[in-house]
């Protein structure tokens, strides 16, 4: 009997079902590459956002930059390429190596058959917009660099995914590295939390890092105060084995000691240790909400918690995606005249990540943690400094700017507008997601207390 002609002889049967069904995480060693791609795919939409949000805000009547049809190719092959990759499927592998390609395409002859780039010799600009022009030059190459390692590890997790089907026995370092874990299992992670040695290690580094930093100024004392109120409740939350929220306020407390000390002061010991705090409160708040968040029994969770957690949790990156632009903008194209909303720099690209991290952990505190983080937000872009109105963009100078810095401004406002309209929204969900989720764990509580008095009773009986 002849084979069918829909069969690989000793593979699966080519069909819709068997392309569009979730394959499990690729095992062995092409599993921390898959891992790092669902990292790397927000970061290329980052960078292309970043790309098309300059494109747009440098825009004069003589000269377009980026054309919008390309620009909404960029973005939707870009988001082409998350989605895919998180089917996790052969057909989703394959959307997500088409959309990779089509891209770096886009990236490379997308610009009438000329590499995309952004036009720095226009007379209508300043100074500081030809600067800024060129520097987008980096993220357009790194953009075409991270979308060929993603089309590359592509192929690399369709082969797993056919070839490997059980995970592979551990050879050459990573067995050194298996022991490794096995023994900070046993040394470290086997205690309870607050008295893990990587607990009391973060504590004393951060607070190092502190001490290194506090040179009391008159001026900005009440910001001392705040991140010296947020360092003890973090480190007082952690000694009551509460590593998540602590971890959070370890975060919070460097974010405000770097938005007091910028990069424009120089690399004084100040902004080295207020930097060197942010990204070691970072790790370790990435490590505990990532335990936290594999510990938390699905079980104990609505359906609705976990949806709107996903939900959130998206809507979560794409305001860190869009942030980022915002970001960038602000650093490379603002000029010497905008001194306090550099300060906000920090404060622009690390809340986001946060509030990212706080809802990640599937609590309602974490609910209730990213609102507030959201509500900070929303302050940062729209008290950015005592002139022109709190406003974030403000440029000014025609030497600078040159003729097109009103029309920079409004736009590139208008986008910060959207962002303050959409930290507001967030801010709501999140309130009322940790109220009903409070009183959901509250109810849990009481109802499984008063059972287990029951079945005490009945055991005396």
């Amino acid at each position: 009997m002849k084979e069918p002609k829909n069969q690989k002889r000793g593979g699966e049967t080519i069909s819709l079902a068997a392309l569009t069904k979730v394959r499990p995480v690729p095992f062995g060693d092409v599993r921390k590459y898959y891992l790092a791609a669902k990292v790397g795919t927000v970061v290329l939409l980052a960078l292309c956002f970043h790309v098309s949000v300059a494109a747009i805000a440098l825009r004069t009547d003589s000269c377009e930059q980026l054309s919008t049809a390309l620009i909404v190719m960029m973005l939707l092959s870009a988001i082409a390429v998350i989605v895919g990759h998180y089917m996790r499927s052969l057909l989703g592998y394959g959307i997500s190596a088409a959309a990779a390609f089509l891209l770096i395409l886009l990236l490379q002859f997308g610009n009438g058959g000329a590499p995309v780039s952004l036009v720095s010799d226009l007379p209508e600009y300043g100074e500081v917009f030809r600067d800024g022009a060129k520097s987008t030059e980096f993220w357009i190459l790194l953009a075409k660099v991270v979308a060929v390692v993603h089309l590359l590890l592509t192929v690399l997790f369709i082969r797993s995914t056919l070839t490997v089907t059980e995970e592979p026995p551990l050879k050459g370092m990573n067995v050194q590295i298996k022991r490794f874990m096995d023994w900070l299992d046993k040394n470290n992670n086997s205690l309870p939390p607050g008295r893990r040695a990587s607990d009391y290690w973060f504590v004393a580094i951060s607070m190092i890092l502190y001490m290194l930093f506090v040179v009391y100024d008159t001026t900005m004392g009440q910001y001392d105060y705040y991140s010296l109120i947020c360092f003890a409740v973090g480190a007082l939350l952690i000694a009551l084995r509460q590593t998540a929220p602590g971890a959070a306020f370890l975060v919070a407390s460097a974010l405000i000691r770097c938005s007091m000390y910028q990069f424009r002061f120089g690399m004084i010991q100040p902004v080295i240790s207020s930097y060197l705090g942010l990204w070691v409160a970072f790790l370790y708040l990435i490590i505990e909400v990532s335990r936290e968040h594999n510990t938390t029994p699905e079980k104990m969770e609505p359906d609705w918690i976990t949806k709107a957690c996903n939900v959130l949790g998206w809507i979560s990156v794409s305001l860190v995606v869009a942030c980022v632009s915002v970001h960038e903008f602000l650093n490379a194209y603002s000029g010497d005249y905008m001194g306090y909303q550099k300060d906000s720099l920090p404060l622009i690209i690390g809340i986001p990540l946060l509030s990212f991290l706080a809802l990640y952990t599937h609590k309602w505190y974490g609910f209730l943690f990213g609102g507030v983080c959201y509500w900070w937000l929303w302050d940062t872009l729209n008290n950015a400094t005592p002139l022109y109105g709190g406003d974030l963009f403000h440029f000014d100078s025609v030497e600078q700017h040159g003729t097109i810095a009103a029309k920079t401004t409004d736009r590139m406002m208008s986008f910060v507008k959207c962002l303050s309209i959409m930290s507001l929204v967030l801010i709501g969900i999140c309130v009322v997601v940790a109220v009903i989720f409070g009183f959901t764990v509250l109810k849990s509580l009481l109802k499984r207390r008063a059972e287990h008095g029951t079945e005490k009773e009945q055991s005396l009986d």
